[in-house]
């Protein structure tokens, strides 16, 4: 599966209308790769067909099997799928980026799904890691961030063949005396690390909709999960408006304040939509949008 790793031709601008248009309907099919493997992949062949001469040949194939290794691996398929991708994909020029990324994507897959194949995800990585020394300086930082965890640390986290023996075989425990475990349980604990688990990259508020007979204000917030860089999930917002009380200041014994309408942000969970992810903040958010067209549509 040895490629070369040049760029090749650089991907067309998103301000062109038809790249654009290309992107959005590829993200949208994305939604079969989970369930309908089938349906999914005769989709990007719709979209290659449709969009031939529209866009530059070789970024238009390129993505197509770029999408169809990353939803293959993401959605945990079998092995004779996720090598077929791979070496679709491979075909390519893909660069020092799309390359690692894929690398590392590679190697997550073999790692939880396919033991056999984690030589060969081992050997991409250790390619990946080379041709780092050729990518720029803020590029090689960033990809070299992107594979401590995405990969070292994953592979630290592993657990290794001594924990996996049976106690009997483990050498015996020194006892620790009772007046000693009792100090250690007054010693103060430690304060918590403070750990940002994700931060919000889009928000849109949608317009107003009529739903049952009720205004149905939402918004959307598409959040990226941390420290992941290809990892986003959604958020969706009821946007209501309720008529609060504040209990302070007061003035014998009772508020010295009016009631006042106040807007109030509260996790929609009324509709049945869950929680969209992806590789892609646009991903997620065509996925959401798409899946709550077809909801309000019936």
């Amino acid at each position: 599966m040895d490629k070369n790793l040049d760029e090749g031709p650089a991907d067309p601008m998103l301000h062109d209308e038809n790249w654009r248009a290309f992107r959005v309907a590829m993200e949208e099919n994305g939604a079969l790769a989970k369930l309908h493997w089938s349906h999914y992949r005769q989709g990007l062949r719709r979209m290659e067909r449709r969009h031939w001469g529209l866009v530059p040949e070789v970024p238009l194939r390129r993505a197509l099997a770029e999408e169809a290794f990353f939803c293959a691996t993401h959605w945990k398929k079998n092995r004779r799928i996720v090598r077929e991708t791979l070496r679709a994909f491979l075909e390519h020029p893909l660069g020092v980026s799309r390359f690692t990324f894929a690398a590392a994507e590679y190697w997550k897959w073999a790692s939880s799904c396919s033991p056999m194949d984690v030589s060969e995800a081992e050997h991409m990585l250790v390619r990946a890691r080379s041709a780092l020394e050729t990518a720029n300086a803020l590029t090689r930082q960033n990809l070299k961030a992107m594979l401590t965890v995405e990969v070292d640390r994953r592979r630290e986290a592993r657990p290794s063949p001594i924990s996996r023996m049976d106690n009997s075989s483990m050498p015996p425990q020194k006892k620790v005396s009772t007046a000693r475990t009792r100090s250690a349980k007054r010693a103060p604990s430690r304060t918590s690390r403070v750990v940002v688990g994700s931060e919000v990259v889009r928000t849109l508020d949608l317009e107003p909709m009529v739903v049952g007979g009720k205004e149905l204000r939402l918004r959307i917030e598409i959040c990226r999960a941390l420290p992941s860089a290809r990892k986003y999930f959604s958020r969706l917002w009821r946007i209501e408006h309720y008529r609060i009380q504040s209990t302070f200041p007061q003035q014998e014994g009772r508020p010295a304040h009016d009631p006042s309408d106040q807007e109030i942000l509260m996790l929609e969970r009324d509709l049945p939509l869950g929680t969209f992810t992806g590789r892609t903040a646009n991903t997620v958010l065509q996925r959401l949008l798409a899946e709550l067209r077809l909801l309000l549509d019936h």
